[in-house]
């Protein structure tokens, strides 16, 4: 609950509002109050009031008021013009409770305003992506560098290997990724292999395998699909239509 306990010169400010209240002065029974308020919201004495016609308040840019808020708002404003004709007919306490009513209803108002303004807030923030998990099988370093590093720049998680064997053994000792990019001719276990042993293998049915080689399709008998590879980049690869082709293929899924 707001107290006021305010001097003159000083002020309460409802930084959500864009309205603040100032006590100028105070002379025997009449206090005089200083409003500053956005030009859209009328400040007025009571006795100068006459109901706004429909839809003749309009907030501030950017402020989403409800039936409710706007009430509470009048209630706030029309009850800070009433203090000063208290006080000017001698009802000091009438004018406390007044004063004291408005200021807190300014500050409700407030609360509200500040909580739908988050909330908007947090409704408008795009939805963080899914960072997309891939597993590069390259043996040559310099390659394997540039692209994992554009991958990575383009919002892919990446994680390297540099043949198929050391690819067998991630795959069966990490979480699996959204897509695998097999180079065909490496030491040890070549690509060729490494499909054919990824395919035989239930456990990877889902996984989406890219050839990245600078060798062509007919050099070796895969084939197309889930059953080989999903699709077929050979060097030199333009690394904007790989990570094109990556990010609808997530979509198509």
């Amino acid at each position: 609950m707001l107290v006021l306990s305010r001097r003159p010169e000083q002020r309460i400010v409802f930084p959500n509002l864009d309205i603040s209240v100032e006590i100028l002065q105070i002379k025997g029974n009449t206090v005089r109050l200083g409003v500053q308020a956005p030009p859209e919201v009328r400040v007025l004495r009571e006795e100068l009031h006459t109901p706004a016609a429909p839809g003749a308040f309009q907030p501030a840019a950017g402020k989403h008021w409800s039936h409710e808020l706007r009430g509470r708002l009048n209630t706030a404003m029309m009850g800070l013009s009433l203090v000063e004709k208290q006080l000017q007919a001698g009802y000091e306490d009438e004018a406390q409770n007044t004063l004291q009513a408005a200021l807190r209803a300014l500050e409700a108002l407030e609360r509200a305003v500040s909580d739908a303004a988050r909330a908007d807030k947090q409704q408008s923030a795009p939805a963080t992506r899914k960072q997309l998990a891939t597993l590069l099988v390259e043996d040559d370093a310099n390659e394997q560098m540039l692209l994992s590093s554009y991958l990575r720049m383009s919002g892919f998680h990446v994680e390297t290997v540099q043949d198929g064997c050391e690819a067998l053994e991630y795959l069966a000792t990490h979480q699996h990724p959204d897509f695998v990019l097999m180079d065909m001719r490496m030491p040890r276990l070549d690509g060729p292999s490494t499909i054919a042993a990824i395919r035989q293998n239930p456990a990877y049915h889902n996984l989406t395998v890219y050839a990245v080689t600078g060798s062509m399709p007919n050099e070796f008998n895969i084939p197309t699909g889930r059953s080989g590879v999903d699709a077929w980049f050979q060097k030199p690869v333009n690394p904007a239509r790989l990570v094109e082709a990556m990010s609808s293929a997530v979509v198509a899924n």
